[in-house]
């Protein structure tokens, strides 16, 4: 049996590097382009077969997501969402969008669990106290946003 994994996050959060890098696809890094829609990627992973969606973040995708929930959203084990944290002007985009997910996955995925990942909290910015004020901050926001879902 197949489980169901999703990488959602707005534009150039770097979902598709993450995924990338898992896979030790170091070379595919270097002219890495924006994901167009859903890329599909069957994987063995400790003797489980899953399936990653990685969900490009473009808002023409993410509109279309939304108009064809039932198609995505159904069936999902684990949710990751990617948010930018070195682009912090889109903060409350990569919010509004993970709230209006949120209901999605409480129709056709309730007993999903939600994955939130702060990427590009490169090596060093914990020596900055705004930084760290900041993740912070990002990290209550899901945490609360989250619920009732496992985090």
């Amino acid at each position: 049996m197949e489980e169901k994994i999703v990488i959602l996050g707005i534009a150039n959060g770097g979902k598709t590097s993450l995924l990338r890098t898992l896979k030790r696809e170091f070379k595919s890094l270097e002219n890495l382009k924006p994901t167009k829609g859903i890329e599909r990627t069957s994987l063995n992973f400790f003797q489980k077969r899953i399936v990653v969606w990685d969900f490009g973040g473009q808002q023409k995708y993410r509109e279309n997501y939304k108009k064809k929930a039932k198609n995505y959203f159904v069936g999902i084990e684990e949710l990751f969402y990617v948010v930018d944290f070195q682009d912090q002007d889109t903060f409350t985009e990569s919010i509004k969008y993970f709230q209006e997910l949120k209901g999605e996955l409480a129709e056709y995925s309730p007993n999903s669990s939600i994955n939130i990942i702060i990427n590009k909290f490169d090596p060093g910015f914990e020596e900055n106290e705004e930084n760290v004020k900041f993740y912070n901050t990002i990290s209550k926001k899901f945490y609360d946003l989250s619920e009732p879902f496992s985090a």
